[in-house]
């Protein structure tokens, strides 16, 4: 009888373009833009530069290029410093909540540029292994409900599955077998780390996370290809993944293979217009929508109460000093009150409401501390199948205005369309690329399944810097 790894590996093997329905490849296309410039906006950030420069020092084989650099380095490497920089500033995309807290694209996306430039893959082959990866992480992380890995036991979901996406990535461009992938799976259960424990301290280990994954699912895949052995059992097994990072009874193996081939992962993807956690962004839609239709103005709020769930006050409002009052860009990224207060100043909450300079400005620190969140017993009984948040706003004249949002813009209920997507892509690209680059790109990736070389696509992120590093 074959191991839950031996059948995802033969799924993978096996997988096609033509077996994918044609709203899955639209999602995976948007994806891949989606992608290519949060890695871009990623490289800008202090995280990522300590990356490049890292691998840059290994010297080697000049195979697959650093996003945003002239430099090609060995494809590890490669997606070791582009996965640090896809993470870096929360802009990445999602699986919806009700299914985990994964994020299945700063670990596919890094391992398929990388490999794809290295072997001169087609673009239809680099949408099979997006939707491989895609599908293999997700489906690993949503055997556990939703947020367990995370809140519950104190891994990063997406660090600890994320090996295997990447492996399942190198997969088709590789050529591996199903048995060969399966021993990939195999040793990627002794690479699955991640401590979720950068959460109090805003240290910048979850960047590090998906770099880590990326490139460790790509070692896997090459030394599997190379006759390295791992076990078929990791997954299932007394010893394997799901038994030492879930504990007996906390998850559903049946969930691994449910469907596989007729429903993908890909269909539960969001995308992000917050350049925050994702799980804050329902009461950020409700003061936005604040904002716009009341045309409040920061000087004039007394106030900001905010009704949410209770593991968003835990995790996000608490401790209070330091969410109000945030030290790291990573301490902003993941504060509710913080969140709300830039969002309620500037009308937006992107990357430079995240910046050291916009952190240490004395009026959003005010407003920030003015931001109180509470929780609300209905709420709680709905989230996260539905991620209500009501957010009043009490201005110095004594008047009221409150919103009540059930889901999150971005969300599968309220998704970003497709122009904002391209929207969002030129905002960060053009952080790094000429114009008529960004341009080109959008126009390459809408057809990137007709592609004879994504080589042809790298070409154009490198030759297209603004200004050379």
């Amino acid at each position: 009888m074959a191991t839950y790894a031996q059948e995802l590996a033969d799924f993978v093997c096996k997988l096609q373009l033509k077996d994918v329905p044609e709203e899955i490849r639209r999602l995976a296309r948007l994806s891949t833009l989606d992608s290519i410039g949060v890695i871009l906006a990623g490289h800008q950030t202090e995280s990522a530069r300590i990356a490049v420069n890292l691998v840059r020092s290994y010297g080697g084989a000049p195979d697959s290029t650093i996003f945003g650099y002239e430099d090609r380095v060995p494809a590890p490497a490669a997606a070791f410093a582009n996965g640090v920089a896809a993470h870096s500033t929360e802009l990445d995309d999602h699986i919806a909540h009700t299914r985990s807290m994964n994020h299945p694209g700063v670990v596919t996306f890094p391992a398929a540029f990388a490999l794809a430039e290295k072997v001169g893959a087609s673009g239809e082959q680099l949408l099979v292994s997006a939707v491989a990866g895609y599908e293999i992480n997700s489906r690993i992380n949503g055997a556990v409900p939703p947020g367990f890995f995370n809140f519950q036991r104190s891994f990063h979901g997406t660090a600890i599955c994320g090996p295997f996406g990447a492996a399942a990535t190198a997969s088709p461009l590789f050529g591996l077998n199903p048995d060969q992938l399966a021993n990939a799976f195999g040793i990627c259960g002794s690479i699955a780390a991640g401590s979720f424990e950068f959460h109090s301290t805003g240290a910048w280990t979850k960047r590090f996370h998906a770099g880590w994954a990326s490139q460790g699912g790509i070692t896997a895949a090459e030394l599997a290809l190379r006759g390295f052995t791992g076990p078929f059992t990791i997954l299932e097994g007394n010893h394997g993944f799901f038994m030492s990072y879930a504990g007996e009874g906390n998850y559903d193996l049946e969930a691994l293979t449910r469907n596989l081939g007729k429903e993908f992962e890909f269909r539960f993807i969001m995308y992000k217009p917050f350049a925050c956690a994702g799980v804050m962004h329902s009461p950020l839609t409700a003061a936005l929508q604040l904002r716009r239709d009341y045309n409040i103005q920061p000087d004039q709020i007394e106030t900001v109460t905010v009704k949410t769930s209770e593991t968003l006050i835990r995790r996000f409002a608490a401790p209070r000093d330091r969410k109000v009052r945030p030290q790291t860009s990573v301490d902003g990224q993941f504060s509710l009150p913080y969140s709300m207060a830039v969002l309620l100043y500037f009308g937006r909450a992107f990357l430079e409401e995240y910046s050291e300079v916009t952190m240490r400005n004395p009026d959003v620190l005010d407003l920030s501390a003015r931001v109180h969140c509470l929780s609300d017993p209905d709420i709680d009984r709905r989230w996260p199948q539905e991620e209500p948040s009501e957010v009043t706003v009490r201005l110095k004249d004594g008047s009221e205005y409150t919103a009540a949002v059930d889901f999150a813009k971005g969300s599968l209920a309220d998704p970003m369309t497709e122009d904002e997507l391209i929207g969002k892509f030129k905002s960060l690209a053009g952080m790094v690329l000429r114009k008529t680059a960004t341009e080109r790109i959008v126009d390459m990736v809408a057809d990137l399944e007709n592609l004879p070389d994504v080589r042809e696509l790298i070409a154009v992120i490198r030759n297209g810097l603004a200004n050379k590093r």
